[in-house]
């Protein structure tokens, strides 16, 4: 697949995709040139958002916005400090980084990119963060594979990390890490990749369901 004019993906599937595409793998195929729909209300608020913590202040968020960055701030500071307490060595720090399993030019079967809200890099250790800005209802971390692509795309882009923690961030929500070994990461792999085998076949099935139907584009 080559890069689409405007498509930062490439035309590839995304790791933001990845729990729809195992409930229906014939869902990326079938939205593919569907263009984007107009963004939501919801959707504007979390682009701004997002775009403030990301370190973007120039951007003003209003009363709520705030309250809700302010909060997801608190939660991503707490996280750091508990599992780099007395760093010894270099952090590396990434915001809004897209990684990618092979570089997008390689003419390759199988790629997909993901881009985590911030990635911290210590040593060995990493930490993945996604910040969810709404209020509905998010699969945990310890089986979300959106985390799950994430943390396998940091190992393939630095193999010298041995463990990953990942956890999702949202207003009003306990904070869940999900922690991934060098073997959780190499059978994570593995599990993505035949979830991608699978959405790139031409006669990949789709399957109706109220969780990846939601915002599918093909539905209407």
């Amino acid at each position: 697949m080559n890069c689409m004019n405007g498509d930062v993906r490439g035309g590839w599937p995304s790791a933001s995709s990845m729990e729809n595409l195992s409930l229906c793998p014939g869902s990326f195929l079938a939205q593919k040139d569907i263009a984007e729909e107009q963004m939501s209300f919801d959707a504007i608020m979390g682009t701004r958002i997002h775009a403030y913590l990301e370190g973007k202040h120039e951007i003003i968020l209003d009363v709520a916005e705030q309250d809700i960055a302010n909060e997801l701030e608190y939660e991503r500071d707490t996280l750091l400090s508990e599992l780099f307490p007395k760093p010894k060595k270099v952090i590396t720090v990434m915001k809004e980084h897209r990684l990618w399993l092979s570089p997008p030019s390689q003419a390759l079967p199988i790629n997909y990119s993901g881009m985590a809200d911030q990635i911290t890099i210590q040593g060995a250790t990493a930490l993945i963060v996604d910040y969810k800005t709404g209020r509905g209802d998010v699969t945990p971390s310890r089986r979300n594979l959106q985390l799950l692509a994430l943390a396998v795309l940091l190992k393939e882009n630095f193999p010298k990390v041995s463990k990953v923690h990942a956890a999702i961030l949202q207003t009003r929500q306990s904070v869940e890490v999900a922690t991934f070994n060098a073997k959780q990461l190499r059978d994570g792999k593995e599990l993505i990749m035949n979830i991608l085998e699978l959405a790139l076949t031409p006669s990949a099935r789709r399957f109706a369901g109220e969780k990846q139907c939601k915002w599918c584009k093909f539905k209407t």
